[in-house]
């Protein structure tokens, strides 16, 4: 109940802010429906600005790059009228705002009048529509979806207090209610799209918030996966023109890595996800670099392998040409790729490869004398390299420092008697670049032929590693 109460208010709150955002697409898409292209549009508004003169802009909503369709400078006044006037390249829900943080869905595409009001301060709160029926459906629609937002967001409050209580009468009357909010709210948002919208743009945009609370005893992860996209026609490639696409894809890549054990299947599902969407097509790029903002944080060995794929198949995207040095150098450090070779001096002015340790079980410790957290863990380390060292673990200390007499002198107030290496540059380190450090201690664990077999081990988690290997 929590992975379920969790997943609608993550995903279907409604948020003005959002990713960023990209240009037009070049590319040319098919539709089971026909899609116009440079469809114009024009916003009368009358705005309240105490503050100084800025712009308010319409964004198209493509996620990782911002592209601004219309934009007018609002000049400080207590009822300014300005017009915005451009064209967006389809129907959908786009962005009016100032900044990331201070903006508000505006439909699209509808070629209807759109006459707004609102205070150029806080978008979010004051604007009202005056004229388009379009918008103030939408509006509609949005306040309704926040209300059972908000009933969730107490629920589940109430139900984490009544769990950590033991209450488990209050516990199950709080799940039932919950489930009964869900039911409402998804029935609400069937019946809008299938009923109540007058707009194929409202009727889109409700099944992207569509998604049915699970039946009672039901896998809740197994549920999520068949049910999640369920009411998207994902064939229609007008669905990339919702800035709600990208934040479905993101958040599903999200929980994809959560519950997903095996890093590979994660890879093997968003990628077959992306292959069965129309290819090369505006939606199959904005939920492909969805999943890789979703990604982003949680793995980088898996967001530079989805990556890969979008680099491919996009090879001149402005997106592409940020982002492939980086997905290259993560590329080259996977589990299973073999460890760059590397060359460095010893305390004793001698120098070191990685690869003089083939044969081995070879932890990489990056480290440093002024690290205090490394220097807590090293009794740790000296202990488990006691235990294994005999049995074909090496270690090869890579040092972080500046100072070649502290490095040394921490060596041998440590009692890290394993191997050393060290070009003295700190984070500058030629270590430090080659393998993407950004912060120490760090571990990679090599095999005997040199490849990576696990990241950033520490404590407890590297003993269990060890001992998996050498079969205790």
């Amino acid at each position: 109940m929590y992975f379920i109460t969790a997943l609608f208010i993550a995903v279907f709150a409604c948020q003005t802010q959002g990713s960023e955002q990209t240009t037009k697409s070049a590319v040319q898409e098919k539709t089971t429906q026909k899609q116009p292209q440079g469809i114009p549009f024009s916003i009368q508004i009358t705005l309240k600005n105490k503050g100084q003169a800025q712009y308010l802009r319409v964004i198209d909503p493509l996620v990782t790059e911002e592209a601004v369709l219309a934009q007018v400078l609002v000049p400080k006044g207590d009822s300014v009228q300005v017009e915005l006037k451009g064209e967006v390249p389809a129907p959908g829900i786009y962005y009016l705002g100032t900044t990331q943080y201070n903006r508000v869905f505006i439909a699209l595409g509808t070629k209807e009048n759109i006459r707004l009001r609102g205070d150029l301060m806080q978008l979010p709160q004051t604007i009202q529509v005056i004229e388009s029926e379009t918008n103030k459906a939408l509006y509609r629609f949005l306040k309704e979806i926040s209300q059972y937002q908000t009933q969730l967001q107490q629920l589940q409050m109430q139900l984490q207090k009544a769990t950590l209580s033991g209450n488990a009468t209050l516990v199950q009357q709080t799940q039932q209610r919950i489930f009964q909010i869900l039911k409402l709210q998804a029935a609400y948002q069937k019946r809008y799209y299938e009923q109540l919208a007058t707009s194929e743009v409202l009727k889109r945009l409700a099944r992207l918030y569509h998604f049915e609370p699970p039946p009672q005893g039901a896998n809740q992860f197994a549920y999520f996966e068949k049910a999640f996209w369920a009411s998207v026609d994902l064939q229609d490639t007008l669905y990339g023109y919702y800035p709600q696409t990208a934040e479905k894809a993101r958040y599903y890549a999200q929980v994809l890595m959560t519950n997903l054990k095996d890093p590979t299947q994660v890879i093997e599902r968003l990628n077959r996800f992306v292959e069965q969407l129309p290819q090369k097509s505006r939606l199959q790029k904005i939920i492909w670099r969805a999943f890789l903002v979703g990604l982003y944080q949680s793995n980088k060995d898996v967001y530079a392998a989805v990556a890969e794929g979008y680099i491919k198949t996009f090879p001149q995207d402005n997106l592409t040409k940020r982002i492939q040095p980086e997905v290259e150098r993560i590329l080259r450090l996977r589990i299973g790729a073999v460890a760059p070779d590397l060359e460095l001096p010893t305390p004793d002015g001698k120098t070191l490869r990685i690869s003089d340790f083939r044969g081995k079980y070879l932890l990489l410790d990056f480290w440093a004398s002024w690290c205090g957290p490394c220097r807590r863990e090293n009794p740790n380390v000296v202990r488990i390299y006691k235990k294994y060292k005999d049995k074909g673990f090496e270690i090869l200390g890579i040092s972080l420092d500046r100072d070649k007499r502290r490095w040394v002198s921490a060596i041998q107030q440590d009692g890290l008697t394993w191997y050393h290496m060290s070009d003295l540059q700190g984070w500058r380190s030629k270590a430090a670049q080659v393998y993407g450090v950004s912060y120490i201690p760090y571990t990679i664990l090599l095999d005997k032929e040199g490849r990576i077999i696990a990241k950033n081990l520490r404590g407890a988690a590297l003993e269990n590693k060890l001992k998996e290997i050498f079969g205790e």
